[in-house]
């Protein structure tokens, strides 16, 4: 997939590779969460303020039971990397999954 490629500057070094994935999952967990806080009116904690009007337009065209399902395969991600699955072959089930 070259739209993987294009989302992260893979390293021949996995160990790279997995953090650089992790932090790109816990980026997205915020943005995730913060569509989670504004769908639930607790706008006031949304982290991602400057997104706000994006996050809004999630907000609405996802439900709840959707957000959920990104939330989960996004730690499904993390229990893959920790298992010490290709870094690569994660992202590319997460996009291919969503």
């Amino acid at each position: 997939l070259s739209l993987v490629d294009k989302i992260l500057d893979w390293d021949k070094d996995e160990a790279i590779n997995v953090s650089k994935l992790n932090t790109l999952l816990e980026a997205w967990q915020t943005v995730i969460r913060d569509v989670l806080l504004i769908k639930s009116a607790n706008e006031p904690l949304v982290a991602n303020i400057k997104h706000l009007a994006q996050l809004k337009e999630l907000s609405v065209a996802w439900d709840f039971f959707k957000i959920k399902f990104i939330l989960r395969k996004i730690n499904q991600c993390s229990d893959y990397l920790f298992n010490n699955i290709n870094s690569k072959s994660v992202l590319e089930n997460l996009i291919i999954n969503l």
